[in-house]
């Protein structure tokens, strides 16, 4: 038996374990990430509502990249499913986006990219839905709407 193969068996053996207490057994290519917004979607990638997380439902376990889950200050490298406003909001820079970044980039584009492969070649429906409403690039308009955000005229407050 290989490694890989003994690696494979002991998490199949520890499952179990996989949701409890602190430091949960994560899948292969996953992380923690605190959540600070849950976000409701319909079968055909409608927004239905959103709601801000508390802190104890904010950890959770995301899908990553081995580039993802190693990225450091001003590295565009998107997690796959979940992220940050600079990854996930199409309309990021159009709100202001994070002017104390050297560069004053999105990773919109890469992550969107990386979704639409990854829907494409998926029957999925719930990573359809995701994919079709990320790509409306109106996830800040639309977090404003239900005041979760909050922003005059010319960007966020």
């Amino acid at each position: 038996m290989s490694w890989i193969e003994k690696l494979y068996k002991t998490y199949q053996n520890n499952t179990a374990s996989i949701s409890v207490g602190n430091n949960p057994l994560l899948p292969v290519y996953h992380m923690i990430q605190n959540a600070q917004v849950q976000i409701i979607l319909d079968s055909h990638g409608n927004l239905l509502r959103a709601k801000v997380l508390s802190k104890e439902e904010s950890p959770t376990i995301i899908p990553a990249t081995e580039e993802s889950a190693g990225r450091a200050g001003s590295k565009i490298a998107p997690h796959p499913l979940c992220d940050t406003l600079q990854y996930l909001a199409g309309d990021y820079l159009k709100w202001g986006g994070n002017p104390k970044k050297k560069k004053n980039e999105s990773g919109y584009k890469p992550f969107i990219n990386g979704l639409k492969g990854w829907s494409d070649c998926s029957q999925n429906l719930k990573l359809r839905s995701v994919f079709t409403y990320l790509s409306k690039g109106t996830l800040i308009q639309d977090l404003i709407k239900e005041k979760i955000l909050f922003a005059d005229n010319e960007c966020l407050i």
